[in-house]
C-alpha cells in the first residue's frame, strides 16, 4: 500500500466529522432516497352556473345549451340549419358533413344531417342517420326522443310514398 502523506498513519479516516455530523449525513441520505409518493388530484365536477336569487329566494340553475362541445363544429352545425332553413340542402349536407370528420361523436351533427336528408326528400338516409345519432346520445333524453321522431318521420315518408 502506498501512502500520499507520510505524516498520516495507515487506516486513518480521510474526513473527520463529529458523530452528530455522521448521524445527520446519514438521515439527510436516507431521507432522500425514501419519499412520499404525491397524492392523486382530484378530478372536479364543473358546478353549473346559478342566477342571482329571485325575490322569492329561489335561486335557478343554468345549464349550457345542448350542442357540439367543439366551437368549430358549433359554429358549423349554425351555419348547416340556417342552410337548410333557406332550403339549400347540398351545402348543409356539406357542411354537416365536414363537421362530422371533426367531431364524429356529436349526435347534433348526425340528428341535423338526418334532418337535412328527410328535408330533402331521402328519408332512408335520414333514419339511418337518426340511428346513428342514438349510438352518441348518451343519457341525453331530448337527443334520443328527437332521433326516434325522426325515425318516425322518415318511416311515414316512405310509408306515403308507397
Amino acid at each position: 500500500m502506498v501512502r500520499l502523506n507520510a505524516r498520516e498513519p495507515l487506516g486513518a479516516p480521510i474526513v473527520q466529522l463529529p458523530l452528530v455530523g455522521w448521524m445527520l449525513l446519514a438521515t439527510v441520505l436516507v431521507a432522500g432516497c425514501s419519499s412520499v409518493p404525491p397524492e392523486p388530484t382530484q378530478q372536479t365536477q364543473p358546478t353549473p352556473r346559478t342566477a342571482p336569487e329571485l325575490p322569492g329566494g329561489d335561486a335557478v340553475s343554468v345549464e349550457p345549451p345542448p350542442g357540439p362541445e367543439h366551437s368549430l363544429t358549433l359554429a358549423m352545425h349554425d351555419q348547416a340549419n340556417s342552410a337548410r332553413l333557406r332550403g339549400d340542402f347540398e351545402v348543409a349536407i356539406a357542411t354537416l358533413e365536414r363537421a362530422i370528420r371533426i367531431d364524429p361523436d356529436a349526435p347534433e351533427l348526425w340528428l341535423l344531417l338526418s334532418q337535412v336528408n328527410l328535408d330533402a326528400g331521402d328519408p332512408a338516409a335520414a333514419e339511418q342517420l337518426a340511428r346513428k345519432a342514438l349510438q352518441f346520445v348518451g343519457n341525453r333524453a331530448n337527443l334520443e326522443q328527437q332521433a326516434w321522431t325522426l325515425i318516425d318521420s322518415a318511416r311515414r315518408q316512405v310509408a306515403d310514398h308507397q
